[in-house]
């Protein structure tokens, strides 16, 4: 009963039903058109959990954690270093994008505490050095206290063997990487071709729309330097960098592949119901659907994150099952000699209740996950679960709204498919045998399931953009200069 009143209500009010559904796609869609893609991740973290509140407040103290990256390539170590000095000044003076600058090792502090970096091993050696010989406690509180202390040693009439040999592995041990510090001052890599420099941003988050302005603000600040050591190799890369090429990259490829994704619909449908005009009616409904729920979302939520970017390709593939069933029947009811009237009527009375079921569940199911406190699932919960249902709420409405006006005549060739044919007899024919291909399909990767692994690394997610090369070469001099410093 509902049903029928459904159906002649819609009926009643058709014209009314079409131009609301218009401006409502018209004001969704200038909301839509202001949508953008936050790639962020930190941003999707619970704001009341303890530890991201006390990772907050650090950060406000000390800046972000993601450095941008300015790497120096060169033969020439004075031009490099000169460079640097400069690039160094104009990049302290953007406080609002830097925190802190870092390029240089600090050779003045290791030189005066240099004992501050012996491993365990070696502390408990000087231990027992000093329990022999007092004098050195006074040494190690001195400037340039390991050079002193090899002299004392060295000049010393009464020094043992075991004393002797522990200074030589002191020296073995420690010699190569801070003599390696004390000699190059600057962040280079081994062969000293390549000299990099550390910018802290201030914005700890990763906020898009600041990376974005940090690294046209860097290359700006910096070009005039590029251009005048022309000779030398200079250029941005980090975290920073790599959002703000992703956040460009997925902007311009989730736009492509959803179009791509409309038009191979639009190609099926055609071809599956031989008319172009039942692919328009069926992606349609989803159209406006993605368009109004876009809308909504920038009005309540305000962004798309890298979870919920996808949001417009998913609906496509779910919400167009909808249309699917809907007119499926409805042509079924065409081609017995039903009028559009009738047809749609049937539709309501047989296919509506299990559309509508079938959409609220899936609804439900998205909605259930905006009980998770990581924003990424709660958003996807939202954006997805309010797709499907401005799925069904157009399906329902403005479908049948616009297919009552269309004068759709019965399709012969329709009641006997011969390619449904084939398929019945192919299936039936060969039933064991597919059961037997799907079982085995099925079994393979559970065989070889212990072979899969968890990859933790977030750097093989992201596509092959030109920062991503470059923080992928600097790797080994990262590597290096932890390994000199730790």
């Amino acid at each position: 009963m509902f049903n029928k009143n459904l159906y002649i209500f819609i009926i009643k009010y058709r014209f009314w039903i079409i131009v609301f559904s218009v401006i409502f796609t018209i004001f969704f869609g200038i909301f839509a058109a202001k949508t953008t893609i936050d790639m962020g991740t930190y941003t999707l973290l619970p704001d009341k959990d303890s530890e991201i509140i006390k990772f907050n407040e650090i950060s406000k103290k000390f800046g972000g954690f993601d450095n941008m990256i300015i790497y120096i390539k060169g033969k020439n170590n004075n031009k490099m270093e000169n460079a640097a000095e400069e690039i160094a000044n104009e990049m302290k003076n953007l406080k609002e994008y830097v925190k802190y600058v870092d390029y240089k090792y600090p050779v003045d502090f290791i030189k005066e505490n240099i004992l501050l970096y012996l491993d365990k091993d070696s502390f408990e050696e000087i231990i027992y050095l000093l329990k022999n010989n007092m004098d050195l406690l006074k040494l190690t509180q001195e400037k340039n206290n390991l050079s002193k202390l090899l002299l004392y040693l060295s000049t010393k009439k009464d020094i043992k063997e075991e004393e002797i040999s522990i200074i030589n592995n002191l020296i073995k041990k420690n010699r190569n990487n801070i003599l390696k510090i004390l000699d190059m001052k600057y962040y280079y890599n081994e062969s000293k071709t390549t000299l990099l420099i550390f910018l802290r941003p201030t914005n700890a988050n990763h906020d898009m729309l600041f990376f974005e302005k940090m690294v046209s603000k860097v290359k700006k600040d910096i070009y005039p330097i590029t251009k005048k050591y022309s000779t030398l190799n200079i250029g941005i890369t980090g975290m920073p960098v790599i959002m703000a090429e992703q956040q460009q990259n997925l902007n311009s490829k989730i736009t492509i592949i959803s179009i791509i994704v409309l038009l191979l619909l639009i190609v099926l449908f055609t071809l599956s119901y031989k008319k172009f005009s039942s692919s328009i009616y069926i992606v349609m409904p989803v159209i406006i659907a993605i368009i109004w729920t876009l809308g909504i979302n920038y009005l309540i939520i305000g962004r798309l994150n890298i979870v919920t970017s996808i949001f417009s390709i998913l609906l496509l593939g779910l919400g167009v099952d909808y249309s699917l069933h809907f007119l499926t029947k409805f042509y079924y009811e065409i081609n017995k000699g039903n009028d559009s009237y009738t047809a749609l009527e049937k539709v309501f009375n047989h296919t509506l209740s299990g559309i509508f079921v079938g959409a609220i569940t899936t609804a439900s199911s998205f909605y259930a996950l905006m009980l998770s406190k990581f924003k990424g699932l709660y958003e996807l919960g939202f954006v997805a679960g309010t797709g499907i249902l401005m799925s069904l709420i157009s399906i329902i409405f403005i479908l049948p709204s616009i297919l009552s006006y269309l004068k759709i005549k019965s399709d012969t060739q329709s009641k006997n498919s011969t390619l449904s044919e084939i398929y019945m007899k192919i299936l039936t024919k060969n039933k064991y045998v597919i059961i037997l291909v799907v079982f085995l399909i099925t079994l393979i990767p559970y065989i070889f399931r212990n072979k899969i692994e968890f990859n933790y690394n977030a750097f093989d997610l992201l596509p092959d953009l030109p920062s991503v090369k470059i923080e992928n070469s600097l790797k080994k001099i990262l590597i290096l200069l932890l390994n000199i410093i730790f």
